[in-house]
């Protein structure tokens, strides 16, 4: 029986990242378990097959807040905020 929350590392962006201009859209970037289910901001992510997922998300203007939640088979899930900054 598994007990342990799934890891999530975020590779992309960095805490408080700032973005300007022409870098409206970005890149999310990470790993997990790939029998996960992930959601990033209510949108459904994939997984693939090595753990890594992408996802291009539109910025608005000001603080932007990403919102992670990965959950594994069992139901144990991993919550994570980060916030990144956009200034057009």
């Amino acid at each position: 029986y598994n007990t342990q929350a799934p890891k999530l590392d975020v590779t992309e962006p960095l805490e408080n990242q700032e973005f300007q201009k022409d870098q409206k859209e970005i890149s999310i970037k990470g790993t997990t378990i790939p029998t996960a289910t992930l959601y990033i901001n209510d949108r459904f992510v994939s997984i693939k097959n090595d753990g890594s997922f992408s996802f291009t998300l539109l910025l608005s203007e000001g603080e932007n807040k990403l919102q992670f939640v990965v959950k594994d088979t069992a139901g144990n899930e991993t919550k994570l905020e980060r916030k990144v900054t956009y200034s057009p």
